[in-house]
Protein backbone atom coordinates (compact mmCIF):
# COMPACT_ATOMS: atom_id res chain seq x y z
CA UNK A 1 0.00 0.00 0.00
CA UNK A 2 1.47 3.16 -1.28
CA UNK A 3 0.59 6.98 -0.64
CA UNK A 4 1.04 7.37 2.81
CA UNK A 5 3.67 10.27 2.60
CA UNK A 6 1.17 12.12 0.25
CA UNK A 7 -1.01 11.41 2.90
CA UNK A 8 0.85 12.70 5.72
CA UNK A 9 2.27 15.94 3.23
CA UNK A 10 -1.52 16.51 2.82
CA UNK A 11 -2.72 16.45 6.64
CA UNK A 12 0.39 18.83 7.40
CA UNK A 13 -0.65 21.07 4.76
CA UNK A 14 1.16 21.95 1.73
CA UNK A 15 2.36 24.99 3.19
CA UNK A 16 3.52 22.69 6.03
CA UNK A 17 7.78 23.90 6.65
CA UNK A 18 10.15 21.72 9.22
CA UNK A 19 9.72 18.76 11.46
CA UNK A 20 6.66 17.76 12.05
CA UNK A 21 5.66 17.71 16.12
CA UNK A 22 4.90 14.70 17.91
CA UNK A 23 1.47 15.91 18.16
CA UNK A 24 0.99 16.00 14.72
CA UNK A 25 2.52 12.51 14.16
CA UNK A 26 0.38 10.98 16.35
CA UNK A 27 -2.89 12.69 15.12
CA UNK A 28 -2.08 11.70 11.86
CA UNK A 29 -1.11 7.99 13.06
CA UNK A 30 -4.29 7.66 14.90
CA UNK A 31 -6.57 8.08 11.97
CA UNK A 32 -4.41 5.91 9.66
CA UNK A 33 -4.66 3.34 12.12
CA UNK A 34 -8.78 3.63 12.76
CA UNK A 35 -8.59 3.43 8.80
CA UNK A 36 -7.04 0.34 8.38
CA UNK A 37 -8.93 -1.54 11.74
CA UNK A 38 -12.30 -0.42 10.08
CA UNK A 39 -11.11 -2.12 6.68
CA UNK A 40 -9.74 -5.37 8.73
CA UNK A 41 -12.92 -5.30 10.90
CA UNK A 42 -15.20 -5.04 7.94
CA UNK A 43 -13.33 -7.43 6.12
CA UNK A 44 -12.67 -5.26 3.46
CA UNK A 45 -8.63 -6.00 4.09
CA UNK A 46 -6.49 -9.19 4.10
CA UNK A 47 -4.47 -10.15 7.45
CA UNK A 48 -1.44 -9.31 4.85
CA UNK A 49 -3.09 -5.97 3.67
CA UNK A 50 -3.26 -5.03 7.21
CA UNK A 51 0.47 -5.92 8.37
CA UNK A 52 1.25 -3.82 4.90
CA UNK A 53 0.00 -0.84 5.78
CA UNK A 54 0.70 -0.83 9.26
CA UNK A 55 4.58 -1.27 8.09
CA UNK A 56 3.86 1.20 5.34
CA UNK A 57 2.70 3.65 7.54
CA UNK A 58 5.71 3.68 10.03
CA UNK A 59 8.09 3.36 7.25
CA UNK A 60 6.16 7.18 5.42
CA UNK A 61 6.64 8.54 9.21
CA UNK A 62 9.85 7.73 9.83
CA UNK A 63 10.99 8.54 6.34
CA UNK A 64 9.64 11.96 6.57
CA UNK A 65 10.52 13.24 9.92
CA UNK A 66 13.97 12.16 9.44
CA UNK A 67 14.16 13.71 6.08
CA UNK A 68 13.00 17.08 7.65
CA UNK A 69 15.58 16.63 10.92
CA UNK A 70 18.17 16.12 8.03
CA UNK A 71 17.34 18.90 6.23
CA UNK A 72 17.09 21.05 8.81
CA UNK A 73 20.23 19.92 10.46
CA UNK A 74 22.67 20.25 6.89
CA UNK A 75 20.62 24.09 6.73
CA UNK A 76 22.60 24.78 9.93
CA UNK A 77 25.25 22.88 10.31
CA UNK A 78 26.10 21.86 6.46
CA UNK A 79 26.17 18.56 5.20
CA UNK A 80 28.22 15.61 7.05
CA UNK A 81 31.35 14.56 5.45
CA UNK A 82 33.56 11.95 6.66
CA UNK A 83 37.47 12.17 7.30
CA UNK A 84 38.42 11.87 3.88
CA UNK A 85 35.71 15.22 2.66
CA UNK A 86 33.10 12.68 0.89
CA UNK A 87 29.82 13.31 2.16
CA UNK A 88 28.38 11.16 4.99
CA UNK A 89 25.30 8.82 4.92
CA UNK A 90 22.43 8.70 7.73
CA UNK A 91 20.96 5.68 9.22
CA UNK A 92 17.93 5.42 11.24
CA UNK A 93 17.31 1.76 13.00
CA UNK A 94 13.75 1.40 14.18
CA UNK A 95 12.36 -1.92 16.22
CA UNK A 96 8.92 -0.21 17.24
CA UNK A 97 8.15 0.12 21.00
CA UNK A 98 6.27 -1.89 23.52
CA UNK A 99 4.24 1.07 24.82
CA UNK A 100 2.03 3.32 22.78
CA UNK A 101 3.23 6.98 24.29
CA UNK A 102 0.70 9.18 21.51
Amino acid sequence: MEGYEERLFEFLGKDHQGVPTAVELARFRRRQILRIALRDVLGVATLTDVTGELSSLADAMLDVACARIRAELVAAHGEPRLPDGSLCGFSVISLGNSADRS
